[in-house]
């Protein structure tokens, strides 16, 4: 049993080393490492390396409106199929009303209407015979929740396919987004990225007459063209989308958007391109401005299409991402943005290696004079614990922040703890006069009840913060939890084997603890 304790803490602090060291080596020398080393590095928050900082307001409200004006849209065409009669339909603050010709029909049409997307609606009746259809608070209550939790998450899939390394994306508050971008300077593109809410359509170019909006195009907001309202087809439809360069007749080649639909956005492609169609022209909306279009040339059967336009490739890869990412269910508005400096990080990262290392001493040195051996056997319980916590961290790809290394320090802390209670156990059995081998087997079965009690009820603080909290007190929970198991680990089997392999080795008589 010995040798395979002996064989797993060697694998351990191997591991250890080989993943903590790469985030020690210059850049040059750590792309030079053989492949089958591991190349993660620990990486930064904003409060440690810099970037961009921003507080995102969701405007539900508009979102609410457009759904509750969306029901008298909804109810018309149930009302002309049903071939029930009525008047004075207007848009209500929270769905429509109006009054039956028959009011007998209106038990008919509850049957009918009940729901709409997903939605539960709610009929109110007065004695006029007016109706009331609306949305009721409890369902706009579910849609701001769920159109937050989309946000938070298509407002990740974008910043992601920007290159930026562990984005931190949480829900503040009723309707704010935080987000924050470690090591990334480019505000722009961030802002072109979440400014549009990428509603994607296509509408057939109309010939002007009242079933026509007029519409700008994207890259010259003075010209606008008449096009069908309804849409033939939505976002929605679409797999996937790539920017690439397509070959100009003349033998230029100028970025574009590759279109991938879905099985059913092929069928419904390949529809609107049948050859009744081709010489007609299908504009490529998104967010109320029209980015090309393209004429129907050809009977499309393979579910691709290609926008184009005036675009830079910077341009077509924004689109393409915003496309892949889905669109926003409502506009975001920027409320407050800061690019930070890493000089702040710096200055943290080094007053923070300053304290760990002083502490680590200062604790190093008080653990060896006041317990001898046993002080230098709990050192290197500390020094594998900082090791194997922050390869841990490095291999999930956890984001180091400022109240990540005050839970650091906290696992130093914690892990001296265990050491000190065991240390004591053994001093009690000593004095009991008990041999020094069967002092050390008391002293540490004495000592765990009082550690897994201590470590659990600190365990569960730290799981409720990680549950309740967000950002950098996540990032605390997370260190402090992960530090608190790697400790009992150390305490109960790497500090104890050591301590085993001491006395059989020496076989001492007595000890100086």
């Amino acid at each position: 049993m010995k040798r395979w304790t002996l064989l797993a803490v060697i694998l351990c602090a191997v591991w250890g080393i080989l993943m903590v060291l790469p985030t020690f080596l210059p850049s040059h020398i750590r792309e030079n490492l053989p492949s089958w080393l591991p190349a993660k590095t620990m990486t930064l928050g904003l409060d440690l390396s810099g970037g961009m900082h921003l507080s995102l307001d969701v405007d539900t409200e508009n979102y609410i409106q457009q759904r509750c004006h969306g029901v008298m849209q909804f109810l018309r065409p149930i009302l002309l199929k049903e071939k029930i009669l009525y008047r004075q339909m207007q848009s209500d603050p929270y769905g429509a009303s109006f009054i039956l010709l028959n009011p007998t029909d209106l038990t008919r049409l509850k049957k009918v209407v009940t729901r709409m997307d997903n939605v539960t609606l709610e009929w109110m009746t007065s004695e006029n015979g007016k109706c009331t259809l609306h949305i009721p608070e409890s369902e706009r209550q579910m849609m701001v929740k769920d159109v937050l939790g989309r946000s938070v998450e298509i407002i990740r899939k974008r910043i992601d396919e920007t290159g930026a390394l562990e984005p931190i994306i949480y829900q503040q508050g009723a309707r704010q987004i935080i987000v924050q971008i470690p090591g990334f300077d480019d505000p722009d593109r961030v802002r072109t990225l979440l400014g549009k809410t990428a509603q994607l359509a296509f509408h057939w170019v109309g010939s002007g007459d009242n079933d026509c909006i007029s519409m700008p195009y994207q890259n010259n907001k003075s010209r606008r063209i008449p096009l069908e309202k309804k849409s033939v087809m939505s976002g929605e439809k679409i797999l996937r989308s790539v920017a690439t360069y397509q070959s100009r007749d003349y033998g230029a080649e100028q970025p574009v958007v590759t279109l991938e639909f879905t099985p059913e956005g092929r069928t419904l492609f390949a529809d609107l391109t049948r050859p009744e169609n081709h010489k007609r022209a299908l504009a490529i909306v998104i967010d109320g401005e029209i980015l090309s279009t393209p004429v129907i040339q050809a009977h499309i059967t393979n579910g691709t299409a290609v926008i184009s336009g005036n675009m830079t490739l910077e341009e077509a890869q924004q689109l393409a991402t915003m496309i892949n990412s889905g669109a926003l269910p409502a506009p975001l508005i920027i409320q407050e943005e800061k690019l930070i400096g890493p000089g702040l990080g710096n200055d943290s990262i080094a007053a923070g290696t300053r304290g760990t290392t002083l502490a680590v001493v200062a604790v190093a040195i008080w653990m060896v004079m006041t317990y001898a051996y046993f002080g230098c056997f709990a050192v290197l319980g500390i020094t594998f614990n900082l090791l194997f916590l922050v390869a841990l961290l490095i291999m999930i790809g956890a984001t180091l922040t400022l109240p990540g290394l005050a839970g650091i320090a906290l696992t130093v802390g914690m892990s001296v703890d265990a050491n000190v209670l065991i240390n004591e156990r053994i001093k009690e059995e000593l004095r009991k006069g008990a041999s020094v081998a069967n002092a050390i087997i008391a002293g540490y079965s004495r000592a765990m009840k009082s550690i897994l009690d201590s470590n659990i009820t600190t365990l569960i603080g730290a799981l409720c913060l990680y549950i309740c909290g967000s950002g950098p007190v996540r990032g605390f929970a997370v260190t402090m939890g992960m530090g608190i198991l790697i400790s009992l680990f150390t305490a109960i089997l790497l500090t104890r084997f050591l301590v085993g392999q001491w006395v059989a080795w020496k076989n001492p008589q007595t000890l100086s603890i």
